[in-house]
């Protein structure tokens, strides 16, 4: 029915598209029930930059969450130290999602 021409020619023209649409995804969707708590949650072991309510921000690795406290660990630009901010200071909560 088709070429072994025309198979490749409309592979080449698919797959870039695919894979434009797959990358595409690479979004992060929050649920109605949401709250910086378990945002934080399903970043542990991941670097995080937090906005605080007071204007400063703080970046590191979220190491553990609390019920009202949340521990960074790796503090940026003082990454021997930790950090325990508590989660009702934090105004935004920013990580990476795209890979670009």
């Amino acid at each position: 029915m088709f070429t072994p021409r025309a198979v490749l020619l409309l592979s080449l023209l698919v797959l870039p598209a695919l894979t434009l649409a797959a990358e595409k995804k690479d979004v992060y969707l929050i649920n109605p029930n949401d709250h910086i708590k378990n945002i934080l949650e399903k970043e542990i072991d991941l670097p995080v930059k937090l906005r605080l309510k007071s204007g400063a921000e703080i970046g590191g690795m979220v190491a553990r969450v609390g019920v009202n406290v949340v521990q960074i660990s790796e503090v940026a630009g003082m990454e021997f130290y930790d950090a325990v901010i508590n989660i009702n200071d934090i105004s935004a909560v920013l990580f990476k999602v795209r890979k670009h």
